[in-house]
């Protein structure tokens, strides 16, 4: 099927992205059952953007990990949200190793603010757009922290999986 995906920076602007956007900051794809898409008749896993911005995050609510348990603390939330093995496994080797050598990381998932900070669109539309972004704050010592209610994702029909992070600095919170 021909999807165009289409991601917009509010307060931002794109550091590397891959593949190249065909037009504006909207790419045309071709995307299978399978879950790999094709772009160019180049066929690839995921889309990939990086940005240089100053989100607005919600770091009310979350957990707080030893830098050294990230992997096994991503495996079991990005499992319990239902990512599938190859997606916590993509996540997993990207974030983990910026994590691991810290002593404590206060993580807090964001949703809806990360709608409002980097709006996604895809036509057609999906019956589920599904969005894992996290913040993560390195901590010298733990504290306290109520948890998060993480979702379970529905992944019935044609389904887009979007996961990514940022690391904050003390700075600023």
């Amino acid at each position: 099927m021909d999807v165009n995906v289409n991601i917009k920076i509010n307060d931002g602007i794109f550091s590397f992205v891959y593949p190249s956007f065909d037009e504006g900051s909207t790419w045309k794809v071709k995307a299978y059952p399978s879950g790999e898409i094709e772009h160019l008749g180049k066929k690839m896993r995921y889309l990939f953007w990086e940005t240089l911005f100053y989100p607005n995050l919600n770091m009310g609510r979350g957990f707080i990990i030893k830098g050294e348990d990230c992997v096994d603390f991503f495996h079991d939330k990005l499992k319990m949200m239902n990512l599938n093995d190859c997606e916590i496994c993509d996540f997993i080797t990207y974030w983990c190793p910026k994590l691991v050598s810290y002593k404590f990381v206060k993580i807090c998932f964001q949703f809806e603010n990360f709608d409002d900070m980097c709006p996604l669109t895809v036509e057609p539309k999906p019956q589920n757009i599904n969005r894992v972004f996290f913040a993560a704050l390195p901590l010298d010592s733990p504290c306290d922290i109520e948890p998060q209610d993480l979702p379970r994702f529905n992944r019935d029909g044609f389904t887009v999986i979007e996961w990514g992070g940022t690391i904050v600095s003390t700075l600023n919170y």
